[in-house]
Formats: structure tokens, C-alpha cells, sequence
């Protein structure tokens, strides 16, 4: 592909100095464009499907965490609750 200057002076260069030009054209066809379409629109699917789990780990993680703290205060409380019979058992005894 050949390209020429913008202050080049087409007119000019074929009547005096008898210089040729060509020029192709050409279309780009429909289907073209539709797949190119297609590999953008999958493109996009496949960036939202990686955000969506991401999101998704990052959700059970998070919920898995909640689970675990929720457990360990659970067993405290029966630790407690627990700690507190022997007590009034202890108690029971002496009085």
C-alpha cells in the first residue's frame, strides 16, 4: 500500500509529469461484522463470568468465616453454660 503526501498535487502529477494512480476499495461483508460481534460479546461474557466468581468465592469465604465464628461462640456458650452446672452442682453439695 502505497501513500501519498496531502499537499501532494494529484491533478498536477498526471497531467504534467503523466504520474498513475491506482486505488483499490474493497467492503468489509456483513458476516464479517457479525462475528466480529459475536467474539466481543463472548469476550464480554467470559470477563463477567470471572467478576461473578470472584464475587461468588469471595461471598463464601466470607460466609464460611461468619460459620466458623458463629461455632466457636456456640461452643463457648456451652463451655459456660456448662462451667456453670459444676458450679451450682458444687454449690448444691455444699449447702
Amino acid at each position: 500500500m502505497c501513500k501519498f503526501s496531502k499537499d501532494e498535487d494529484i491533478s498536477y502529477e498526471i497531467t504534467v509529469n503523466k504520474k498513475r494512480y491506482e486505488a483499490v476499495f474493497y467492503q468489509k461483508s456483513l458476516k464479517y461484522d457479525s462475528l466480529l460481534k459475536e467474539k466481543e460479546m463472548q469476550a464480554k461474557e467470559a470477563e463477567l463470568e470471572i467478576t461473578i466468581q470472584k464475587k461468588l468465592q469471595a461471598e463464601r469465604e466470607q460466609f464460611s468465616e461468619t460459620i466458623r465464628k458463629q461455632e466457636q461462640e456456640k461452643t463457648l456458650l456451652k463451655d459456660k453454660d456448662y462451667q456453670l452446672k459444676m458450679l451450682e452442682l458444687a454449690l448444691a453439695v455444699y449447702f
